[in-house]
């Protein structure tokens, strides 16, 4: 799968983490940063992760609101085309912890997160 960041290997390489455990991870983080870039944000953080997992897993999508989401993550700075994405602390502890795109969803519902 491509980005605008390249291959996982080069997004991973680019975040500084080590390549997630599974294909589904994997998709879910380059699918977040998609949306990361999307909304302008010079971070991929767990809003975005959440939106990852959503467009990887279609039966999560169905529980939850993603448009509504993804208006909440929208930086209203402009960056321009920037190429490098900063993994958030809490991302980080997040997605290492995953085994799957449910996982990230269950992690971030039992911590207090606004969105």
């Amino acid at each position: 799968m491509m980005t605008h960041l390249g291959t996982t290997p080069r997004l991973v390489k680019a975040l500084g983490i080590t390549p997630p455990q599974s294909e589904k991870l994997r998709r879910v983080l380059v699918f977040a940063a998609y949306e990361a870039k999307a909304s302008n944000s010079p971070y991929l953080d767990e809003r975005h992760l959440f939106l990852g997992a959503l467009r990887e897993d279609r039966k999560l999508a169905n529980r939850y609101d993603a448009e509504r989401i993804r208006a909440a993550s929208v930086t209203t700075e402009t960056l321009g085309r920037q190429e490098h994405l900063t993994l958030t602390e809490r991302a980080r502890s997040v997605l290492l912890e995953a085994r799957d795109p449910g996982d990230i969803i269950q992690k971030l519902q039992q911590e207090p997160w606004v969105f």
